[in-house]
């Protein structure tokens, strides 16, 4: 079924009744989970339902050795009519489970797919000393689920390609996989066969009320890190960017399905251009906690919401300030996250009222799991916050 690109590992969970296919390249998982999601999918009889496993990472190793070639594939070359199906079997068991064996005698070649790319990097590095592979070619083929291995590539000073994180998609047979998963690094560049490898990540959101702001956006948007929220009022749009390709995608498909209401009218929700790959220097302010949000205490008398306001508004556009009266403190929320990153970075060195507070990163609201719509009763048309939805079995998406 796989045929989206490189798989890393497939994992059968026998007494769960489930699988994990981790790929390479997260941008083929999401191809898998769109070509099949939404759609009945038979494996025999049996009904299969898609969800997102856990985040995992690929080993240093491993992800090295695919930059020089390695996949699931071991290619043996120059056999003989002695090579057959079950010797291949037997030769290959003690490196783990096999997912298919392919000879092809006139060729005087074979193929044997491994279940991971670690199970084949052992095989191929352990058969050229056993007898039977003597002065025979061991190497590495293709993966037949497509494409080839990674490509290392900077693409302008992003992340090591090392960094990338395979994502494992579950397919239950009776029970699904998580929905969705967390945060936990996964910010990937390099790519495969050339092509970077973040996910696509951009919603854009149309036919947005008039009067709605980054903060009407933010209070409802939910899922995962936003990147930056970019308004053109002018032509009632927005750009979400997130900083994970998943949310961006559990958002679409909830949008497409239930609908998204922003300032009590339902908005189009499609895809954007691709993102650029996060910059290196961003990742490391990532994994230092970096996100939209700039927690700033405790306050001088002379720290007000409009100087608060002034100050960090040189550094890009604020979403919304939050005034803790009560605990002397604010929380600043921006609508890039590179003008946070600026701000913490800088403003206690180059304004005198910061030097001696407290400036760090807070929490992203929109960081919170998708809650469940929640159905309404529309008003009558024209009166209340929901006026100009027209669909009374629309649900409040937030």
């Amino acid at each position: 079924m796989v045929k989206t690109g490189p798989v890393e590992s497939i994992k059968i969970v026998e007494d769960k009744k489930c699988c994990f296919i981790a790929f390479m390249d997260p941008a083929a998982a999401h191809a898998f989970f769109n070509d099949y999601i939404g759609k009945r999918v038979l494996i025999g009889e049996q009904d299969i339902k898609f969800g997102w496993g856990k985040p995992t990472p690929v080993p240093t190793h491993v992800y090295n050795d695919v930059l020089n070639g390695a996949c699931r594939n071991v290619y043996v070359g120059q056999i003989d009519d002695s090579i057959t199906d079950r010797t291949l079997r037997e030769e290959f068991a003690p490196f783990g489970p096999i997912d298919q064996i392919r000879i092809l005698h006139e060729k005087r070649i074979a193929f044997v797919h491994l279940c991971s790319v670690a199970m084949a990097m052992k095989a191929v590095a352990a058969l050229p000393n056993r007898p039977l592979f003597v002065g025979k070619k061991i190497s590495y083929g293709k993966d037949r689920c497509g494409g080839g291995g990674v490509n290392n590539q900077s693409n302008g000073g992003g992340v090591p390609a090392g960094m990338m994180m395979g994502m494992g998609m579950g397919m239950g047979m009776g029970m699904a996989g998580p929905n969705m998963m967390t945060m936990g690094g996964r910010f990937q560049d390099g790519g495969v066969n050339g092509v970077p490898v973040n996910p696509q990540r951009v919603l854009y959101l149309g036919g947005l009320h008039p009067d709605a702001t980054a903060k009407d956006i933010c209070d409802v948007v939910r899922g995962g890190l936003i990147q930056r929220v970019h308004v053109l009022a002018e032509k009632n749009t927005a750009f979400v960017t997130f900083l994970d390709g998943i949310a961006a995608t559990n958002l679409f498909v909830r949008g497409n399905n239930e609908g998204v209401v922003i300032k009590g009218k339902r908005v189009k929700v499609g895809w954007g251009k691709p993102a650029p790959i996060i910059s290196g220097a961003m990742f490391a302010a990532l994994q230092n906690g970096a996100t939209r949000n700039v927690y700033v205490g405790p306050l001088s008398p002379y720290l007000t919401e409009d100087q608060l306001k002034k100050d960090f508004s040189e550094y890009g556009e604020v979403e919304f300030i939050h005034m803790v009266q009560e605990k002397n403190i604010a929380f600043v929320s921006m609508c890039d996250i590179g003008s946070a990153i600026a701000a913490v970075e800088s403003i206690k060195s180059a304004k005198s009222d910061y030097a001696g507070l407290r400036v760090h990163y807070g929490k992203d609201r929109c960081n919170q799991p998708l809650r469940p719509a929640k159905p309404y009763v529309p008003a009558a048309p024209g009166v209340g916050p929901m006026a100009g939805v027209e669909n009374g079995h629309e649900a409040q998406f937030y």
